[in-house]
């Protein structure tokens, strides 16, 4: 690689810039909390459920008041949440303590204390900011990567959770995340795809897979092609558009 493309192991050059790399970091909420540590603290934790406990998080979620969310889980949350979205992993961290609180011992809800009661992910979708609560809320953050270290080291893995950490200071340079948060926004267009797509909103990531995949065996079929295995490239397309 060095003989070819030159690399040689020196200093990185964006180190040697005027500006702080580290304070110029953009924190971008939605794939850094609810697609972050949201995702691999329940993840994690589905698994370690019995039957019966899974049955009462059901009806947990069920008398759950959500009227006032914008986004409401749907399906059995308990099997089907490998499938979730960011809006989902959102909505499920405003209610997580109090559907699936009874059921973490003391170090697990330690940390799922520290991310949702205490903050953290308020920090991150306030739209007010107060100089004054700087340090306030970088002690804040820190708990709960202390949190993390104390009680699940493994996910100090990963980046997102150091992430949390450089929150604050993005808010002191840049302001509410949301001035600058478009992927949220841009990620609202995805609805237009869920719109065509005929899907039980359990699993949708592999209904539009199986939808545009039936497309294109059409297409190939439909450009005088054809397949080895055809008993299969009629099973996918006959799924596909009248299942």
């Amino acid at each position: 690689m060095r003989t070819h493309y030159g690399i040689h192991e020196n200093d990185n050059p964006l180190l040697f810039l005027p500006a702080d790399p580290y304070k110029c970091l953009l924190f971008e909420a939605l794939h850094t909390l609810p697609l972050g540590p949201a995702k691999h603290l329940l993840r994690e934790q589905m698994p370690l459920l019995s039957k019966g406990q899974k049955a009462e998080i059901l009806a947990r979620l069920k008398a759950f008041h959500t009227s006032g969310f914008s986004v409401k889980l749907y399906g059995n949350v308990c099997y089907y949440y490998q499938s979730f979205c960011g809006r989902d992993f959102k909505a499920w961290v405003q209610m997580a303590l109090f559907i699936i609180g009874p059921y973490l011992d003391d170090g697990e809800l330690a940390v799922w204390k520290s991310f949702c009661k205490y903050q953290v992910f308020q920090i991150a979708y306030s739209k007010s900011f107060s100089p004054s609560l700087s340090d306030e809320w970088r002690c804040l953050c820190q708990t709960f990567v202390d949190t993390v270290k104390q009680h699940k080291p493994h996910l100090l893995q990963k980046q997102k959770v150091h992430l949390i950490l450089h929150l604050v200071g993005c808010r002191e340079n840049f302001g509410p995340t949301s001035a600058f948060n478009a992927a949220e926004r841009f990620e609202l267009f995805d609805s237009n795809v869920h719109t065509y797509v005929f899907s039980n909103r359990l699993s949708s990531s592999r209904d539009i897979a199986q939808h545009f995949a039936a497309i294109q065996h059409l297409r190939y079929i439909c450009q005088a092609c054809y397949f080895s295995d055809s008993e299969r490239c009629v099973h996918l397309v006959f799924n596909g558009y009248f299942h």
